[in-house]
C-alpha cells in the first residue's frame, strides 16, 4: 500500500488489468512528429503553449519556407520534419513579409493514445472481478 500511496514509482497497470481480463492496447504511431503547432499546408494555424515552437517564438500565421536549409512545400514538409525528428533544426519563416529564423527541437508526438480492451478468453475469476469492478463504476 505504501509503495503506491507514498511513492512516485511507475504502476504496472497491465498487471492489475489482467486480473479483470483486460489488456492495454498501444495505438500510437511511432513516426508522428510533434511540432507543438498545427499547420495548414505550410502555414502555422496555432501554437501549443509551452511547446518548443512556442518557446522559440513561432506564431500563428507564420509561413514555413525552409527547414534546416531545405526548401519545403505542402508535400515535402512532413517527410522533412519526420527525417529531422529529435534534432534541433532551424526554421526559415515568413512573418508579415519579413524573413525570420527560429531554432527548436522537433519531438515525437507526446499525445499518447492507448485503449483498454477485454480479452477474448477470460477465466471465471477474471469475469467476476470485471463484473464487480464495472458495477462500482455505474
Amino acid at each position: 500500500f505504501k509503495k503506491y500511496v507514498f511513492s512516485t514509482g511507475p504502476i504496472d497497470y497491465q498487471k492489475y488489468l489482467t486480473m479483470a481480463g483486460l489488456t492495454i492496447v498501444d495505438t500510437n504511431k511511432g513516426d508522428k512528429v510533434d511540432l507543438g503547432m498545427n499547420l495548414n499546408k505550410t502555414t502555422v494555424t496555432s501554437v501549443e503553449t509551452g511547446s518548443n515552437a512556442y518557446n522559440a517564438g513561432i506564431s500563428a500565421k507564420d509561413e514555413i519556407i525552409a527547414v534546416d536549409g531545405i526548401r519545403v512545400s505542402e508535400k515535402t514538409l512532413k517527410p522533412t520534419l519526420t527525417m529531422l525528428m529529435g534534432k534541433e533544426v532551424e526554421f526559415l519563416i515568413s512573418r508579415d513579409h519579413l524573413i525570420r529564423t527560429f531554432k527548436f527541437t522537433i519531438g515525437n508526438d507526446k499525445d499518447y493514445k492507448y485503449r483498454i480492451e477485454q480479452n477474448e478468453a477470460v477465466t471465471e475469476q477474471q469475469g467476476v472481478i470485471y463484473s464487480k469492478w464495472m458495477q462500482s463504476v455505474k
